[in-house]
């Protein structure tokens, strides 16, 4: 994404985070998701995830878990820190996409190396319980 495109898709997720959280105009899910979708289509990752957060969650747009992972994915592709610990648990819960505690793992072992408390939390569970790895009480 060349400078001019990164900007028009950073003040695009800028306002769409206006309208996410009520910060200078009326909280409207819907319109941010507008916003959201214009910067995501254009590759900017942190609109990805935003995207992908309304979509998991049903907020300006129907509940839709396959659309929250493919905007989480695609998020996580460019370096977006913030999806990886999200995708562990789509895995994890199997929302949007099958069960797979080994790949929920997989994601949660990428954040928590990166510092997330929560994947790192989720993580041990995962070996005390030997989901998705062979069990280690140690690890």
């Amino acid at each position: 994404m060349d400078g001019k495109s990164l900007l028009k898709a950073m003040l695009l997720h800028a306002q769409g985070l206006e309208y996410y959280d009520g910060t200078r105009a009326e909280c409207d899910y819907a319109k941010a998701v507008e916003f959201f979708t214009m910067a995501a289509e254009q590759g900017y990752a942190p609109a990805q995830c935003s995207l992908g957060i309304c979509y998991f969650n049903g907020w300006g747009v129907p509940r839709d878990y396959a659309k929250a992972v493919e905007w989480y994915t695609k998020a996580a592709e460019q370096g977006e820190t913030e999806v990886l610990h999200r995708l562990g648990v789509c895995y994890f819960n199997g929302r949007g996409v099958p069960r797979d505690y080994a790949k929920a793992a997989e994601w949660f072992a990428k954040a928590a190396r990166l510092g997330d408390a929560a994947a790192q939390l989720d993580l041990g569970d995962c070996y005390r319980y030997g989901w998705g790895v062979p069990q280690d009480c140690a690890q």
